[in-house]
C-alpha cells in the first residue's frame, strides 16, 4: 500500500494499539477515559501518530471503530482485541482451509483500524474543520464498522459515523440486497429508539449532524431511524 501522508488518515494493528497503550502508560498517562487521556496528550505535546509513528501505519484503514470518549482507553483497546477475535472466527468459518497462523497473523499484524485519539493531534484539535474532512475519507475506505461502546448510539456523532459508513449500501447494494451493515456490540442495555434521544456534548453539534444526517439519507431521518 501507498504511504499516506496525511498521518489523520492512518491506522494502526491490534498489536500496535496493545503496544500503544502499554506506552502511553509507561509514559505518565493513567488508564482514564478518552476525554482525560485527549487533555493529557494536548497538555504534554504528545501526538501518538508522530511520536509513536512506529506503532503506526501509514495507510488508510480497513476498519473503523466506533466507541464513546467517555470509555476508558484501555478497556477500549481490550474491547478491540475481542472485535479482532471475532474477525478471526469469522474467517477460519469462511476459509476452513487456511492455516490458523496465517488468519492469526493477518487479523492482528495486518488488518488496519482507525481510532481517532491516536491520529489526530490533540493539541492542534479543530473539530469543526477536522471532523468533516477525516471521517468521510476514513469511513469510505473502511470495509467493516464495529461500534463497541454501550451507549454509543445514544450519541449525535457515533450515529453520524454510523450513518456515513451505510450511506454506501444504498449506492453500492443491487435488488435484494442488504448491503453495508456495521456491527453493533456490548449494547444488549441499550433502549434505542430514534436520532432525537440522542445527546453531543455541544447543543449545536447536534443540529449540524442531523443536518449532515438527513443529506446523506434519501428519506432523512426517518429512513436514518429505520
Amino acid at each position: 500500500a501507498l504511504r499516506q501522508q496525511d498521518r489523520r488518515l492512518w491506522s494502526i494493528t491490534g498489536r500496535q494499539l496493545s503496544g500503544l497503550v502499554g506506552e502511553l502508560q509507561q509514559r505518565g498517562f493513567p488508564s482514564s477515559d478518552v476525554y482525560t487521556l485527549g487533555k493529557a496528550l494536548a497538555g504534554s505535546g504528545l501526538y501518538p501518530a508522530r511520536d509513536c509513528e512506529y506503532r503506526c501505519l501509514p495507510r488508510l484503514p480497513q476498519i473503523f471503530i466506533t466507541y464513546t470518549w467517555s470509555d476508558n482507553y484501555v478497556d477500549l483497546q481490550v474491547a478491540v482485541r475481542s472485535t479482532l477475535t471475532f474477525l478471526e472466527g469469522l474467517i477460519r468459518e469462511a476459509r476452513p482451509e487456511l492455516d490458523g497462523s496465517v488468519v492469526e497473523q493477518l487479523v492482528n499484524e495486518e488488518l488496519g483500524f482507525w481510532v481517532d485519539f491516536f491520529v489526530i493531534d490533540q493539541l492542534a484539535r479543530r473539530w469543526a474543520e477536522e471532523v468533516p474532512e477525516v471521517l468521510p475519507r476514513v469511513i469510505a475506505a473502511a470495509d467493516a464498522h464495529f461500534v463497541l461502546s454501550e451507549t454509543a448510539m445514544l450519541r449525535s456523532w457515533c450515529c453520524y459515523e454510523v450513518a456515513l459508513f451505510n450511506q454506501r449500501a444504498q449506492l453500492q447494494a443491487g435488488p435484494g440486497e442488504p448491503g453495508l451493515r456495521s456491527f453493533v456490540g456490548r449494547s444488549k442495555s441499550l433502549n434505542y429508539q430514534t436520532f432525537a434521544q440522542t445527546e453531543a456534548s455541544h447543543p449545536e453539534d447536534k443540529r449540524t449532524i442531523e443536518g449532515a444526517i438527513v443529506d446523506l439519507f434519501p428519506g432523512g431521518m426517518t429512513a436514518f431511524d429505520a
